[in-house]
């Protein structure tokens, strides 16, 4: 039974995401955000959470798009990547932004989008 057990925990860790250290996570996200065409507006680091098994550090993002299928693509890529990160909450408005080109004013409707993504790592490692 404990040959069994110990089987099945490294297989666990076989599966398990790679971690990902802070400032990769920040490479990472700007590399998200050019490929689907989104304006990172702002980060800001999140207090680290953690528990007997587990760790999640993560970062809090503002970001922009002309269009709504670029924020989901976005997090899509966030929750596909071969790391361990998670979207753990997003909201999302439209915003009417306005630029002065010359004699006239334009206006554009773009999504703006605040969300949390954390990183998780097992305290084994």
């Amino acid at each position: 039974e404990s040959q069994r057990l110990k089987g099945e925990y490294s297989a666990f860790l076989g599966n398990f995401s790679k971690p990902i250290l802070t400032d990769q996570l920040v490479n990472k996200l700007s590399e998200f955000a050019a490929d689907r065409h989104v304006q990172i507006l702002s980060f800001s680091p999140v207090k680290e959470k953690s528990d007997n098994y587990i760790k999640v550090v993560g970062v809090q993002i503002n970001i922009a798009s002309g269009e709504y299928k670029n924020i989901v693509l976005f997090m899509k890529d966030v929750e596909d990547a071969p790391y361990a990160l998670r979207v753990g909450q997003w909201s999302a408005k439209m915003k009417e932004q306005r630029s002065n080109d010359g004699a006239e004013e334009s206006r554009k409707q773009i999504v703006e989008a605040n969300m949390e993504i954390g990183a998780i790592s097992l305290k084994d490692e």
